[in-house]
């Protein structure tokens, strides 16, 4: 399913002359990772999120 997804929105931005697509996985999704470079996406960078708890829970 996935395969065929990402199959479809690359036919559809080249349609629209798009040049480049764009797909966010968070880092905790560590499965998604490879399957996407295995499509020939490749990372640019990681993020960090920060919190700061202000009340006790």
């Amino acid at each position: 399913m996935g395969l065929d997804l990402v199959g479809a929105v690359e036919a559809r931005a080249r349609e629209q002359g798009t040049e480049l697509v764009v797909v966010r996985s968070n880092v905790e999704r560590q499965v998604s990772h490879p399957f996407h470079e295995g499509l020939g996406f490749g990372r640019q960078k990681s993020q960090h999120v920060y919190d700061k708890r202000l009340v006790a829970p």
